[in-house]
């Protein structure tokens, strides 16, 4: 019986709080919700740094910031006026690094942001190493005066740390076998390697070169992958090492408040699919901030979906943007990845897209918009210089942003209710039914063009074992077919290096239902390669078009034209835009009701990562190779 109940201890404690009077997660008819001290269901609808912002004694004419205290008498004052406009506007959370002021009125749900394993140098040192603790525990301590507190929701524990695969684990197994890390790494190669030598240096490539299993104890110079290999060790390890992280960081919290839920670390609108694997076991909510890539403010799917099925437990986007041109702070929206839109309506239609969408997702359980005021015209401390706010510098409203935001918090029952709305192709009598291009697109590698809601492809499968990364999208035009694709990845450029067999490949298998289907493997140069251009406004060296893939590298033919979009210009969310013209499928037009076939494979990491459609069904994998039937349809909805 002892053991029993030590069990269900240690179950609960890894569940996280269930206590009645708390925040908690319930999931009802297979929607997900938050459930309050009362009982009650709760969706979360936040903003971010609610703060009352700069000393007016201190504030810089060329470069101002908000400041509530130049508006107002008093704080008091600040956040009666403020508190009063988010409620009105449907907001009813205080999101992460607000002003402890505003968390000290105490009248409104609220987040606490922490930053412990970003103080300690997470993911790159042991979080449960004696000098960690040490650094750690003194900013858990504070946490025990939340422990009561009914209106607190949860805790992030960091945010947007660099859980990026291959860097991480080159920068593990350097090490020496002393540290603990290692010493798990090295018996996970033992393992996966058998001991054998030959295997290992088939997967990589060591300096200097070991001599025997065991040299590999020693601390490496410098590691590589070698070409076309990606070795499942690198995930067991990455998986590993999130595992003892969420771990150790949640137990440390749970120590001290253990009625609260944590909720993650932020992920930086990317993740690794072994990390999110390893939060599961150990969060309450999944936490990830997002940037699209489509001015409509489609959200997309897989992004989303793949993190729900890796952990089941609900989702909360900790982060989501939209910065306009035409804005009141003077804002040019220069230092980062972010959707930039040229007018306020446009802001508002994306702000509020991508609001509806989140909100009727059944297993997101709340959203928070970065931020509450718009950043300082000439950047902030670290020179991100956007027009991020539902206010301006001088505390006005964005009326068309907190307009859409209000028509969307206002109706969260309902959309709950109705879930996902109607998106992408539709299969009709065996046939998917592919829209036209609603205006002219022009194929640089952006996709800012496209109705993705529209031309999105559902049922995307990945090669074991993965889980979707990627989106595919498929419209035309009569001079051609355009196939676009989404995918969230991150590569270590030393390791991507010029060899193609390691770039991210698209395979296109196209037929008109005459002939021989035509394949086509491309290949994208989308690193920032070169010197430095003299004028960054000139920097066009991610605009490298694609390549054919046959083992060397090929001028692109004329059968085919594409662009392999930037990393940097769309944060880790990658873009494809390839245009096959009508000849490829014995056409000189295409025209509404024409049949053609279509089949897409996303292929990376060598050929150890694969995202494709269609998908047919190999046991119980789903397996690549077919190809699927399309009907050209008319605009939508013409």
């Amino acid at each position: 019986m002892r053991r029993l109940v030590a069990l269900l201890i240690l179950l609960s404690l890894a569940a996280g709080p269930a206590h009645a009077g708390f925040f908690r997660v319930r999931q009802e008819n297979g929607v997900w919700w938050l459930i309050d001290g009362d009982g009650k269901r709760f969706f979360s609808t936040g903003v971010n740094v609610i703060s009352i912002g700069g000393d007016p004694a201190k504030q810089d004419p060329a470069n101002p910031e908000y400041c509530g205290l130049c508006l107002f008498k008093n704080h008091d004052a600040w956040w009666k006026s403020t508190s009063g406009r988010l409620r009105k506007w449907g907001f009813n959370t205080v999101g992460g690094w607000s002003d402890e002021g505003v968390l000290a009125k105490h009248d409104m749900p609220y987040m606490i942001s922490l930053h412990l394993g970003g103080y300690v140098g997470a993911p790159w040192v042991d979080v449960g190493s004696k000098s960690s603790l040490d650094i750690i525990r003194p900013l858990v301590e504070p946490l025990a005066k939340y422990r009561d507190d009914p209106l607190l929701i949860g805790y992030f524990i960091d945010n947007e740390l660099g859980w990026y695969e291959d860097s991480v684990f080159s920068y593990w197994v350097a090490l020496d076998y002393s540290d603990p890390g290692k010493a798990k790494l090295w018996e996970m190669m033992n393992e996966a390697y058998h001991g054998d030598l030959k295997a290992f240096n088939a997967d990589f490539k060591v300096l200097p070169k070991p001599t025997s299993f065991n040299s590999l104890k020693k601390k490496m110079a410098a590691i590589e992958i070698n070409p076309g290999r990606r070795p499942l060790v690198v995930y067991t390890f990455l998986e590993w090492l999130a595992g003892e992280y969420y771990r150790i960081l949640t137990a440390e919290v749970r120590r001290v408040d253990p009625n609260h839920m944590i909720m993650g670390d932020r992920y930086a609108s990317y993740y690794s699919q072994a990390v999110v694997r390893a939060a599961g076991k150990y969060l309450d909510v999944v936490s990830v901030n997002f940037n699209t890539y489509a001015q409509s403010g489609w959200i997309s799917p897989s992004f989303f979906e793949t993190i729900y099925r890796l952990t089941g437990k609900p989702i909360m986007i900790t982060e989501f943007y939209a910065a306009a041109m035409e804005n009141r702070s003077g804002n040019l929206n220069r230092s980062g990845p972010f959707l930039v839109v040229q007018t306020q309506k446009q802001r508002a239609e994306g702000g509020g897209g991508m609001a509806e969408q989140m909100a009727r997702l059944p297993y997101c359980v709340g959203y928070h918009w970065f931020q509450w005021s718009d950043e300082p015209p000439k950047g902030r401390g670290d020179g991100e210089d956007f027009n991020m706010g539902l206010v301006d510098l001088k505390d006005r409203p964005y009326e068309e942003l907190t307009a859409a935001f209000t028509r969307v918090n206002k109706n969260i029952s309902r959309l709950r209710k109705e879930g996902p709305a109607q998106a992408g192709l539709v299969s009709v009598d065996g046939a998917w039914e592919v829209p036209a291009a609603s205006s002219s697109i022009t194929v640089d590698g952006q996709m800012d063009d496209w109705s993705c809601r529209d031309s999105w492809v559902p049922g995307v499968a990945a090669k074991a074992p993965w889980l979707p990364f990627s989106d595919f999208y498929i419209t035309w035009e009569p001079e051609g077919l355009l196939v676009g694709a989404v995918y969230h990845e991150y590569f270590a450029g030393a390791w991507d290096g010029s060899m193609l067999s390691d770039r991210q490949r698209l395979v296109l298998t196209i037929s008109s239902g005459k002939g021989i289907p035509l394949q086509i493997a491309m290949v994208g140069i989308a690193e920032r390669e070169g010197p430095e251009p003299k004028d960054p406004k000139k920097d066009d060296r991610h605009l490298k078009k694609l390549f054919p893939y046959e083992g060397k590298e090929y001028p692109i033919p004329p059968l085919l034209s594409g662009i392999w979009g930037a990393q940097w210009e769309r944060s880790l969310n990658r873009t494809i835009e390839v245009f096959i013209p009508a000849s490829a499928f014995g056409r000189q037009r295409l025209a509404r009701g024409d049949q053609l076939s279509l089949g897409a494979s996303l292929v990376m990491r060598g050929d150890a990562k694969e995202a494709f459609w269609p998908a047919s069904q190999v046991g119980n994998k789903p397996s690549s190779g077919r190809l699927a039937s399309l009907r050209l349809g008319g605009r939508p909805g013409k």
